[in-house]
């Protein structure tokens, strides 16, 4: 065999290694990307199992609304419970007298 053949052959053993090398970290990628895949699956889990709630909550707008309505008739039975007071203040006065 000249010394032409044996590096060329040699070169190919140098190759062959790199290529070796370059399968075993392809091979880790390739374990990585899948643990990757199976968090992200259970991600996508998680979100579509929130997305459900989500849409049933109520419309921020009819909330407010309602939050509003409440304070109204909040006031207005405050009002009525003042007049009450007021009447019955007059009453006592009148029977004290």
């Amino acid at each position: 065999m000249t010394d032409i053949e044996q590096a060329i052959l040699q070169g190919i053993e140098t190759l062959k290694m790199r290529f070796d090398r370059a399968e075993a970290r392809l091979a880790s990628i390739d374990g990585r990307v899948s643990s990757i895949e199976n968090r992200m699956s259970t991600i996508e889990s998680v979100v579509a199992d929130l997305d459900i709630p989500i849409k049933t909550w109520p419309d921020m707008h009819d909330l407010a609304a309602a939050a509003k309505l409440q304070l109204a008739h909040a006031r207005e039975l405050k009002a009525a419970v003042e007049d009450v007071k007021a009447q019955l203040a007059k009453t006592y006065q009148w029977q004290r007298t």
